[in-house]
């Protein structure tokens, strides 16, 4: 459970578009199982690496569950419908989002937090071994945001799901197992948080005074920043 941090324009976004596949990169090579990603055609490649975006245009009418239905795509025939197994893992996704009461409504009419929701239980529906998520608490409420690193955490553990997450919020990000800061396009740091999320590092690549410190029941890195003062 790796995350992934640093200041706008950095290219986290980037990064994660090239590991997802989407982009190719300009110098390098991005692989998966020991293949380059270019060699993959999508639909294999969708499923094993799932990818959330940090926005989704959705322009048509569809329900909350056609949404999540979405992330079954990669498995079915040409013109086919889903198996006893698709519907499971499509139950098993809305079931994980809490999406029970919203399965029946338009996409179009849900709020943007219920959205994201929805978009992560379509990624979750592709029961991939790779998730890559593009600030995935943005939209979401503090219940939820915290609902969402505690699955994460749990699918890593329980499932082996490998997982590549890009957020601004550090303390959610302390409880990743290695951290990646990204400054002007290149790795500035990496290491576990304890190593990573120091006063040091936020003042260098962001800018910014904090203090760190043990959280007191977890003892992960707990940032605060000083918003005010000189």
């Amino acid at each position: 459970m790796v995350a992934l941090i640093g200041p706008n324009g950095s290219g986290k976004s980037t990064l994660l578009r090239v590991l997802a596949g989407l982009l190719t990169p300009s110098a390098g090579s991005a692989a998966f199982n020991g293949a380059d990603l270019r060699s993959w055609l999508p639909r294999e490649r969708a499923r094993h690496i799932a990818y959330v975006p940090q926005d989704t245009a959705i322009p048509f009418e569809f329900t909350v569950r056609e949404i999540v239905a979405m992330g079954r795509a990669p498995y079915l025939p040409p013109w086919g419908f889903e198996t006893a197994s698709d519907l499971t893992a499509i139950d098993e996704a809305i079931a994980l989002m809490d999406l029970e009461p919203l399965v029946d409504r338009s996409i179009l009419d849900v709020s943007g937090g219920e959205r994201q929701r929805a978009i992560i239980a379509r990624a979750l529906a592709q029961q991939p071994s790779v998730l890559l998520l593009d600030e995935p608490g943005a939209h979401l409420d503090l219940r939820y945001q915290v609902m969402l690193h505690r699955l994460l955490a749990r699918l890593n553990r329980e499932n082996g799901l490998t997982i590549m997450i890009v957020s601004h919020d550090l303390n959610a990000v302390a409880a990743s197992q290695r951290v990646i800061v990204l400054l002007n396009g290149r790795v500035a740091v990496t290491g576990p948080p304890n190593v990573v999320l120091t006063e040091r590092v936020i003042a260098d690549v962001f800018g910014c005074r904090a203090l760190v410190d043990p959280h007191p029941r977890t003892g992960s890195p707990r940032i605060t920043v000083e918003w005010g003062g000189p």
